[in-house]
């Protein structure tokens, strides 16, 4: 099997950074928090705004074990729609408490580059520190939007590790 050399870096907060305000990009959108996610509508949402970026481990992971994270009361899975369509989503993942995970985070392709990002990521720390936290993290890869790391960091996120490995191409059957 064909592997990719990845580079992952991990970054964190460990209190409420000082949130500018961000101007709210343009077009009628919304912010909605999923209560009862279907696994076809996940996935889609997963795939949507994750494959251009390789990411895979969702969809090759059992039925039952997904149903059973995206379903868990301590994951929060927030949809942005933009012009009525889902724009994006963020998955804070709260298994781990008094820590927080954001585990996924992105954008449909369409929509990179438009000012939806900045305001989806104040919208993802500002949910985050509304609860009871030590520390809200998230991991990325060289495989990521490339603006990414930049992202996090302008939002008050710190790198605090990074290591490079080795995984199978998921592009490669």
């Amino acid at each position: 099997m064909k592997t990719i050399e990845t580079t992952i870096t991990y970054l964190q907060m460990n209190s409420v950074p000082d949130l500018a305000n961000v101007p709210s990009p343009k077009g009628e959108h919304v912010l909605m928090k999923l209560k009862k996610p279907t696994l076809a509508y996940y996935k889609y949402l997963y795939s949507a705004v994750g494959g251009a970026w390789l990411w895979w481990e969702r969809n090759e992971m059992e039925e039952e074990k997904l149903k059973s994270i995206i379903k868990d009361p301590a994951v929060f899975i927030f949809v942005l729609y933009v012009d009525g369509g889902p724009g994006g989503y963020f998955e804070l993942d709260y298994r781990e408490a008094p820590e927080m995970e954001l585990a996924y985070f992105g954008l449909i392709p369409e929509l990179i580059g438009k000012g939806y990002g900045k305001y989806l990521i104040n919208a993802a720390i500002r949910e985050a520190w509304s609860h009871d936290l030590s520390r809200f993290w998230v991991h990325t890869c060289n495989l990521d939007h490339p603006n990414a790391i930049n992202l996090y960091q302008k939002a008050g996120f710190e790198l605090y590790n990074q290591h490079t490995e080795l995984i199978n191409d998921p592009r490669v059957v």
